[in-house]
């Protein structure tokens, strides 16, 4: 694995210095945080992002950045994620290079919108993944991409008598996903970070297959659409609408998960093939003077879905969930924001502190 991160840090580092050139400015931002779960324990975390855009760049172009995320906890369970972006040719051409690695633990239910809390299963997910992704824009507004994701995946420290142990899981082995893929977006948005107008619609295509070197083959399609409207200088409305497909021949941890586009539920709480989710928000940085001014508030609804088949979605059966939100303002002149969520469910709860909005 060292050898992955030697050659990434070196690819990334070639990148960083064709992209550094004068008359740019540069943000620097980071902080370390500490949190607790009853997995993990006391986790100790550090964020950091850097930005770097032209004088005079349009806001609504995306600038050069990279993220990185690292946790560790004192039961030496370990998450790395490093995000670059690098824009070139005054936004027709991006391209971000990803890397992340996680021996995080897990939990499993079952492929079920009705999955039981009974039928969950512990077990530790050790992940090694690297997606390449280049975004070219081929006429105004409009962009054609392209995708290859590589993942190395194991599991260890399976429950034993549990229902996941007995039952043939595919991707219970762990193993190789290897795919490629292409995409097409439209994109009108005033800001790729905090967009207070503008549509933004894509469309995603995944292919997993053996001569990949891929141990699964199956295919992944999403269509997304995403749209902002503003109320006033301080207020926006924002709607997204997501659709998201898997072959059966999925393994079970790349099939869709309800929580990862609810924020009321777990990652893995509800997982199956297909999923829909209906997502709102009212967005409002009320003050206008001092500190304040980087503080905003976020009430949201959604509600969410997944199935096996896309014939078995039914209205009763979808998931909602309210929450709120508060915002802080962590580069401003790029109007990037962490986020503090709490999100309620049917018989669910959670909270998410992250940077970047949720859509």
């Amino acid at each position: 694995m060292i050898k992955y991160f030697l050659l990434f840090i070196l690819f990334f580092s070639l990148l960083f210095a064709m992209d550094n050139k004068t008359n740019k400015k540069s943000n620097l931002v980071g902080y370390p945080f500490l949190i607790y779960t009853g997995e993990t324990s006391f986790t100790l975390g550090a964020f950091a992002l850097y930005t770097s855009r032209p004088e005079n760049q349009s806001k609504n172009i995306p600038p050069t950045s990279v993220v990185a995320n690292a946790l560790l906890s004192i039961k030496k369970n370990a998450l790395v994620m490093l995000i670059p972006e690098f824009v070139f040719d005054k936004g027709n051409l991006r391209y971000s290079p990803s890397l992340k690695y996680q021996n995080w633990p897990s939990e499993f239910y079952g492929l079920s919108q009705n999955s039981l809390l009974n039928d969950k299963t512990d077990y530790l997910m050790e992940s090694f993944e690297f997606k390449n992704d280049f975004k070219f824009s081929f006429a105004k507004n409009l962009f054609i991409k392209s995708f290859y994701r590589f993942q190395k995946n194991s599991l260890s420290k399976i429950e034993e008598g549990s229902v996941f142990s007995q039952h043939p899981y595919l991707g219970k082995n762990g193993g190789f996903v290897s795919g490629i893929g292409f995409g097409l977006e439209y994109d009108s948005r005033d800001n790729n970070l905090y967009p207070t107008s503008g549509l933004n619609v894509f469309y995603d295509y995944y292919s997993y297959n053996r001569l990949l070197k891929s141990n699964y083959s199956y295919n992944t399609h999403q269509f997304n659409i995403k749209f902002f409207v503003p109320y006033n200088k301080y207020t926006i409305f924002a709607l997204n609408s997501v659709y998201k497909a898997n072959s059966h021949s999925a393994p079970f941890y790349e099939k869709t998960q309800l929580g990862y586009d609810s924020r009321a539920y777990s990652d893995f709480r509800f997982i199956d093939d297909q999923l829909i989710s209906l997502k709102s928000e009212i967005r409002t940085f009320p003050w206008n003077t001092g500190w304040k001014k980087r503080l905003g508030l976020v009430a949201f609804f959604e509600t969410t879905q997944v199935k096996k088949n896309i014939d078995d979605f039914v209205f009763h059966d979808f998931k909602p969930a309210i929450g709120f939100g508060l915002r802080y303002s962590i580069v401003p002149q790029e109007k990037l924001n962490l986020r503090l969520d709490f999100g309620v469910g049917k018989d669910s709860k959670e909270v998410i502190f992250i940077a970047r909005e949720a859509f």
